[in-house]
């Protein structure tokens, strides 16, 4: 593929922009992805460029999954797929395939890694570039993730509640509810445990509790929300093998564990 005019320029000598989250009532009119493309930049960073109808206010939510391989998913409210380039095959450096998902008028953008690594976004106009930032992933042995990361700045968000809900397809959910969109979040495995990071976080007294929920029949046997340094700590306990989505809902994070045999939906090209 050759180098696209809009990599080389700058290099991407842009403002990161950080990660927030776009309130439901902010989406005036419907928006729509035009164009899917990707270049690779030196020092093995490689840059996809999504070009939409109208420009965006801020990045989308985006958040990392290990199971069953690595990606980096990013949601997209109130838009639609308007190219018939919805996927691409890669396998090169870090990548292997960028796909486009839509339902109804909710699109995710997939990112499929050979391996966990960090991620930037900017907005030029009306593209969002994401770069894959080659060898930042964190410590060997590390596995926190990041998701919708809010600027240093903000204020410390609040966790209202914790509940569980069991889905259609006998994957247990997991609903924290917080103050504001936008939290940060780290996921991460604990041998057997999932565990669920919110630093710079408060908590309701209410919602700091155990839930015992196996006899619901899914993947998750019990839920633990406790106080943990300056944030907040939830502790998965699974009942048998998993995979795990994540995605943001408004005011919303929502961790689904669904059983080995069952396919993660739209999340997996």
């Amino acid at each position: 593929m050759s180098r696209l005019a809009w990599i080389v320029r700058g290099s991407l000598g842009l403002a990161v922009a950080g990660h927030c989250a776009l309130a439901p009532a902010e989406h005036v009119r419907l928006n729509a992805v035009e164009t899917l493309d990707y270049a690779t930049l030196h020092a093995g960073r490689i840059a996809i460029r999504v070009a939409l109808k109208h420009p965006l206010k801020d990045p989308p939510s985006g958040f990392r999954i290990l199971h069953p391989a690595a990606r980096i998913v990013f949601e997209f409210p109130g838009t639609t797929v308007a190219t018939a380039q919805r996927t691409f095959q890669v396998d090169r450096s870090v990548l292997r395939s960028v796909h486009l998902v839509q339902q109804g008028t909710h699109t995710r953008l997939v990112i499929s890694l050979v391996r966990p690594v960090g991620y930037e976004t900017l907005i030029e106009g009306n593209d969002l570039i994401i770069v894959l930032e080659r060898g930042r992933a964190g410590a060997a042995g590390d596995r926190i993730e990041r998701f919708a990361a809010v600027a240093a700045a903000a204020p410390p968000h609040q966790i209202r509640e914790v509940a569980f809900r069991r889905g259609e397809h006998r994957e247990g959910q997991v609903i924290v509810a917080v103050s504001a969109p936008g939290p940060t979040v780290h996921i991460r495995e604990q041998g057997r445990r999932l565990v669920v990071d919110f630093p710079d976080t408060g908590i309701s007294p209410a919602a700091l509790r155990r839930l015992d929920v196996l006899d619901f029949a899914t993947p998750i046997a019990s839920i633990a929300t406790s106080v943990a340094g300056n944030g907040v700590r939830l502790l998965i306990e699974p009942a048998e093998p998993y995979q795990v989505t994540a995605y943001q809902a408004g005011a919303e994070l929502v961790v689904a564990l669904t059983p080995w045999a069952q396919p993660l939906g739209p999340v997996t090209p």
